[in-house]
């Protein structure tokens, strides 16, 4: 490819190029369609398409940048007229297959087929959504018209005159077009259509997009704004009511309590989130109260400092503190407030699951600002991978490809001084393999010298394997809902990073890139937590690294000179301004929902905090069984208690014991069957004279152990406390 492109025909390159990954993201998905996409082949085809589409979509640009250069060198229209007629043929395909799948039989008013349209969007409290039918006629129309039409505007253009000043007036016309395609994606329901006047009103704003981007703060000023940001980010995440969730939240602290009471992961604990999160958390419940509330208190110290984290880069690569509060606030209202429930009830969302990737991150910008301390900075970034190796696989993967796609870009930034290049290469991801290799061999260390065995990693992989490869809990991805954006904004992204380091001068680029290209590799990584399992609430957990690509990416426009594409950048900030006020008004209503029920909650914020730190028993039943235990066994001794598989964990959370049988939070081992037989073939050391301790609400595997214990003892009632607690003495028989 010609490195002497003039600013407009690269431009018309990258949209030319988008238009022909659609195409190639296209054909991956029809490629599986045959007999309909089951939801666990939705990996198969992500992980296919990030493996072909960007390699086709370069190679395509190659292609056709060799073609124009042969043929139709100096023609100022060629790129302008592909762009527009692939853009309109995709605004045309989408809203094609979207009418022409719509199942409107019976509807006879505007009104009744409106509805059925919008029921095409998934239901953001169950995930549900209208199937329509699948047009494959249309479908296959549109694989093979696509390529004649790229070929028919080829040869139309040989007859179309240059004009540099025409041509640049057709890129006007692009952002409205993409944005009228790309709207059918955006969760927005056509019945309240008349919201969008009002959006197109409050994005006349866009017109002052540069001053904002532009506007600085003095140095103190800056700190003031800094600090005051901090308290604003702590004020909004506080949570009064110190929301729980047993069954997210038992899934890790059940791991944690037999941790603490002497268990060995990988041999007699189960936990389907990882190895290092539980030791993590054992270490933290040493200072703050072990309980469902404590757990909740902890995710919103780690989300608070995770969004500043968050904050922190982002006044570095937009350099505009205007855009980064502005963002960082779109970011709290989709991460935190839009989703269901309380972020800080569900454990696995935030932080604990996604939290190390924002660490390298900020260590990235760190050894950006601080150059002369690159050497340790690397050291830590390669304890940070080193941490999420033995954290989690998901986890380990986010942080993989984040680091391997700075350190990728880094490399080929400063090509030009290889020898020093190829060297840092080697240190960093050098450092990061002797802190893995030692995070391990500590790890099975300490397996070891807790239970005298080697570590059973099969009892983790086959959590990741049923979630995957088996598709335990899945759903399939509603076709009219967001998840596009979450394929289109990192596929653009890579496209970029890859011209700008191949044919420019990245180097000059590379402090604020490679957090960029770090961006792009985990959001990549992190969407296969939706992917599988494609309920809409769950894009939320992974919006955080896009929503910065595009912020990136409309601040940059602001500061081009380009005097021919001016407006053309005026009408994309225009149309990104348009859906950013879409976004916000869609994230309204859950947001003032949650503000508004706080006022309850404050309440009650005195006694909820002192609860915390009491570690009160949330019911009657756990208070029973608490004292049950203390009375009828030894402390400090392994009990065997039956109850509600919430019940069960929070006793012995409480009381600082462990099971006799090898689980915790019973619903865990239940969903896998090698975990259950596990359970169930335990040769437990229950002998006469022993005590169980069971409620009539147990779960089945428990009542399974329960009446498997009958066939081996007699069982004597000795108590029923006062909410439903049986004391059970066994007998021999």
């Amino acid at each position: 490819m010609s490195k002497q492109l003039s600013i407009e025909e690269k431009t018309g390159l990258f949209l030319f190029a988008m238009s022909w990954a659609g195409y190639f993201l296209f054909l991956n998905i029809l490629a599986h369609i045959q007999g309909g996409i089951v939801e666990k082949e939705e990996f198969q085809i992500y992980a296919h398409g990030w493996l072909t589409v960007p390699v086709l979509t370069i190679g395509a640009v190659l292609f056709m940048e060799k073609i124009r250069a042969k043929q139709f060198s100096g023609n100022q229209f060629f790129y302008p007229i592909l762009v527009i007629g692939n853009a309109l043929f995709w605004l045309a395909a989408i809203w094609g297959i979207r009418l022409a799948s719509l199942n409107i039989e019976g509807c006879t008013t505007f009104a009744c087929k409106l509805a059925v349209f919008d029921k095409q969007m998934p239901s953001f409290e169950t995930g549900e959504f209208v199937r329509g039918n699948l047009p494959v006629a249309l479908l296959a129309g549109i694989v093979i018209a696509f390529p004649i039409l790229n070929i028919f505007i080829l040869a139309v253009s040989r007859f179309i005159k240059s004009n540099n000043n025409a041509a640049s007036r057709i890129y006007y016309l692009i952002p409205f077009i993409v944005g009228a395609a790309l709207i059918t994606y955006s969760g927005f329901r056509f019945e309240k259509w008349g919201v969008l006047v009002g959006v197109g009103f409050l994005a006349l704003v866009s017109f002052f997009h540069k001053k904002i981007a532009e506007f600085r703060l003095t140095q103190n000023w800056q700190r003031v704004a800094d600090a005051l940001v901090l308290l604003a980010i702590i004020f909004l995440i506080f949570d009064p009511g110190l929301s729980i969730d047993h069954h997210h939240q038992s899934h890790y602290l059940g791991p944690v309590c037999d941790l603490m009471a002497g268990k060995s992961l990988l041999v007699d604990i189960d936990c389907q989130y990882g190895i290092l999160p539980i030791y993590f958390l054992a270490g933290v419940f040493n200072v703050i109260p072990f309980s469902y509330a404590g757990m909740s208190f902890l995710a919103m110290i780690l989300l608070a400092l995770q969004y500043f984290l968050v904050y922190l880069f982002l006044r570095y690569i937009l350099k505009s503190p205007i855009i980064s509060i502005f963002v960082l606030l779109i970011i709290i209202m989709a991460n935190y407030f839009a989703g269901l429930g309380h972020v800080t009830a569900y454990p696995s969302t935030g932080p604990l699951r996604f939290g190390l990737p924002y660490l390298l991150l900020f260590l990235s910008v760190l050894t950006a600002r601080f150059p002369r301390f690159n050497k340790y900075l690397w050291l830590m970034e390669g304890f940070v991978v080193a941490m999420a190796a033995v954290w989690s696989f998901e986890t380990f993967t986010c942080v993989l490809l984040t680091f391997g796609m700075i350190v990728f870009f880094e490399f080929l930034a400063f090509r030009a001084l290889l020898k020093t290049a190829v060297k840092t290469v080697f240190k960093r991801v050098g450092w990061a393999l002797v802190f893995s290799v030692l995070a391990y061999l500590l790890l099975i260390a300490d397996i070891y010298r807790r239970s005298g065995q080697w570590p059973h990693w099969n009892y983790y992989f086959d959590f990741i394997f049923l979630y995957s490869a088996k598709g335990f809990g899945t759903m399939l991805i509603a076709p009219w809902s967001p998840w596009i954006f979450f394929i289109l904004i990192p596929l653009a992204s890579l496209l970029t990073i890859v011209y700008i380091v191949v044919y420019t001068n990245a180097s000059r680029w590379s402090s604020e890139l490679k957090i960029i290209a770090g961006l792009t590799g985990f959001s990549i990584a992190q969407l296969t937590y939706y992917v599988g399992r494609s309920h809409p609430n769950n894009l939320f957990h992974i919006c955080i690294p896009i929503i910065i690509i595009a912020a990136f990416a409309m601040t940059k426009f602001a500061r081009f000179e380009i005097a021919s594409l001016r407006r053309f950048y005026t009408c994309v900030i225009y149309v990104a301004y348009a859906a950013v006020f879409l976004f916000i008004l869609n994230l309204t209503p859950k947001t003032l929902e949650k503000f508004n029920a706080l006022k309850n909650d404050y309440r009650e914020v005195q006694t909820n905090l002192v609860s915390l730190w009491s570690r009160m028993p949330t019911n009657e039943r756990v208070a029973d069984a608490i004292k049950a235990i203390d009375k009828y066994t030894v402390k400090g001794s392994r009990v065997a208690i039956f109850l509600s598989p919430d019940d069960t964990t929070e006793t012995l959370m409480l009381s600082h014991r462990a099971h006799i049988f090898p689980f915790n939070y019973i619903l865990q081992e239940s969903i896998l069957e090698p975990a259950s037989k596990r359970v169930f073939e335990f040769k437990h050391p229950l002998k006469p004279g022993d005590y169980l301790f069971i409620s009539r609400d147990y779960a089945d595997l428990e009542a399974r152990i329960v009446n498997n214990l009958q066939q081996q003892f007699k069982f004597q009632l000795k108590e029923i406390t006062p909410h439903g607690v049986m004391v059970m003495q066994l007998a021999a028989k």
